[in-house]
């Protein structure tokens, strides 16, 4: 190899790690964004109790997401949901 392959492998790198940093900071401030509550933590947000939280979910007011067995709920989507309930 000589030093104009070296430099070129050393862009091709930089190119490639630079676009990966832009990637993995875009998922940081997106995960930032959405954290998960769990269904304790969504009651206390709502200011319901759990089976008002339950029938919700069954009624598709609310969307859970299981994470290892686990029920959680978006951040973001119940902060919508209590701003419009605060609303109306």
């Amino acid at each position: 190899m000589n030093k104009k392959d070296l430099e070129s492998i050393r862009d091709i790198i930089s190119t490639t790690f630079d676009e990966y940093f832009e990637k993995f900071s875009i998922q940081i401030k997106n995960d930032k964004e959405d954290q998960y509550l769990s269904r304790n933590e969504t009651c206390q947000v709502l200011k319901i109790n759990p089976s008002t939280l339950h029938r919700w979910d069954n009624k598709g007011v609310t969307k859970r997401y299981f994470i290892e067995g686990r029920t959680y709920y978006k951040q973001s989507e119940i902060n919508n949901l209590f701003e419009s309930l605060n609303v109306a």
